[in-house]
């Protein structure tokens, strides 16, 4: 959860104009939604009226720069963004209300600051709910602080699997509803021989050029010495990329959503989630609007959007 991450976004976009979204979902994931069947009742805002093409277009417009920039908005504009009424819905959760949806992101934020999410096909229905497919990585690089108890830091790596989220705007582009959580793909570890083989030749070239190091004792400023030590860096940054590779198995249990981020790090996910939700975040600040949602300011620092369709504006 962090305030300055943009996942992939890419162009499956769809238009459903004879199916409701939770008449769709129900037909795509049945067994995920038999295992748990009140994320149905919780997709949408009850939207009765017929939409137009263009109508539905736009909040799928609208829907991809809000996943885009959902926990940049919601840390530090969130009341400006979320209808008065909205509801956040996760099986792990229950439903939240809009302020203590908002403190329990400003908690995860601190504890996961660093949260990438790949977004893909995006569905607009008929109701104007538009549903996408995610998974996401994290690092647990924050505390974790559930009531009285305290996780420090432990760099743990978390990748899920593949959930079902959904989300609900009005003309204004104002979130209604959020739900996310509902689990509809496992995704399981693929064992690449090439990149372990190839770790394994780095790790005795490594070996080598330590040698050669130890070696050059006590000529540390000459040219040798600094060549061997810089192969070593590259060499390491090389390793590293290729473990991503290896090491890219979901360790969430299973789980959508918040529980699969506490599976991940082995914190135990609190029965009552007062004890999870930090203080309130802020509320109204200068900003700018795209796609109908209001950003703050520092976006214009980020080469995900071309800036030229943002439009200087202050909140009230």
């Amino acid at each position: 959860m962090v305030s300055a991450t943009f996942g992939e976004k890419i162009n499956t976009d769809r238009i459903v104009m004879d199916k409701t979204a939770r008449e769709a979902v129900q037909e795509l994931y049945p067994e995920a939604c038999a295992k748990h069947p009140r994320f149905l009742d919780e997709i949408g805002h009850g939207e009765t009226r017929t939409f137009t093409e263009e109508q539905l277009r736009n909040r799928l417009e609208v829907a991809h720069v809000f996943v885009s920039l959902a926990n940049l908005v919601l840390l530090s504009r969130g009341k400006n963004v979320l209808a008065e009424d909205f509801k956040y819905y996760s099986p792990g959760t229950g439903r939240l209300d809009r302020e203590s949806f908002l403190r329990l992101t400003k908690t995860l934020d601190v504890a996961f600051s660093t949260f990438r999410v790949t977004p893909t096909d995006f569905v607009v229905y008929k109701d104007g709910t538009v549903t996408y497919r995610r998974k996401f990585k994290a690092v647990h690089d924050g505390y974790l602080t559930v009531g009285d108890k305290t996780y420090p830091p432990s760099q743990t790596k978390v990748i899920s699997d593949v959930d079902l989220c959904a989300v609900s705007f009005d003309d204004m582009g104002v979130v209604l509803s959020y739900a996310y959580g509902l689990m509809v793909e496992v995704v399981y570890a693929i064992e690449d021989p090439d990149a372990v083989a190839e770790i394994e030749e780095i790790k005795k070239r490594v070996v080598n050029q330590q040698a050669k190091m130890k070696s050059l004792e006590g000529q540390e400023s000459s040219i040798a010495y600094s060549k061997c030590k810089s192969d070593i860096d590259v060499m390491k940054l090389d390793m590293e990329a290729l473990l991503e590779r290896v090491n890219s198995a979901p360790n969430t249990e299973g789980l959508g959503g918040i529980p699969g981020l506490f599976a991940a790090v082995g914190a135990k996910f609190p029965e009552d989630l007062k004890n999870l939700e930090g203080t309130d975040a802020e509320g109204d600040i200068e900003g700018m609007r795209l796609a109908s949602f209001s950003y703050p300011v520092e976006v214009k620092d980020y080469e995900a959007f071309d800036t030229d369709s943002f439009t200087e504006m202050k909140d009230t």
